[in-house]
């Protein structure tokens, strides 16, 4: 079960990775205070690439947390075992 938490944590960090590469490479991540109406569409164009990004890169960041926090209580669980206390 940690395998796939850790390929789920690998995907996210990527998915990551790649979101803030394309905000940097793109010139998206500091808009302009004033743009020009051309400059405007190019910062509309890439927000539109750079939304799905960052929705696909929130969902891998979730659905790691559950998979580990499932994980985390399987472990737990499967660690501790109440014995019978014996009376004499």
């Amino acid at each position: 079960m940690w395998k796939v938490v850790v390929g789920l944590l690998a995907l996210a960090a990527l998915l990551s990775a790649t979101w803030m590469a394309h905000a940097v490479a793109t010139g998206i991540a500091i808009p302009y205070p004033d743009p020009t109406p051309e400059l405007a569409a190019y910062e509309r164009f890439h927000l539109g690439i750079s939304n799905p990004l960052l929705l696909c890169a929130v969902v891998a960041w979730m659905v790691a947390g559950v998979a580990a926090a499932v994980s985390t209580g399987r472990w737990l669980m499967q660690g501790r075992r109440a014995e019978p206390v014996q009376t004499d």
